[in-house]
């Protein structure tokens, strides 16, 4: 489904994710679990338009995906940004 990568990958965390380009166009936030244990993050989401939030438990190498077509119908664009907050307070930012 996804095709061209947009952002580098961030090493050295329990999620790893980047920007992609769907193959409908659309650019999408991919992150998966890379490790084999089951936490509970916090994702957060801000732009010139609009924020959103969700709180959400990541599985053993499970992960997950927001753009146009999934529930939050984001339309990602240049100097949005998402964020992975970790229960001991730790973060990870993206930005498209």
């Amino acid at each position: 489904m996804l095709s061209m990568m947009f952002m580098c990958l961030i090493a050295s965390a329990q999620m790893v994710g980047g920007f992609q380009q769907g193959n409908d166009g659309h650019i999408y936030f991919v992150a998966n679990n890379q490790t084999g244990a089951t936490f509970n993050i916090q994702i957060v989401a801000a732009s010139t338009d609009r924020n959103n939030s969700e709180t959400k438990t990541m599985t053993p190498n499970g992960g997950f995906y927001l753009g146009p077509t999934t529930p939050w119908r984001w339309y990602w664009k240049r100097g949005d940004k998402i964020s992975v907050v970790y229960a001991n307070g730790q973060s990870q930012t993206w930005v498209c």
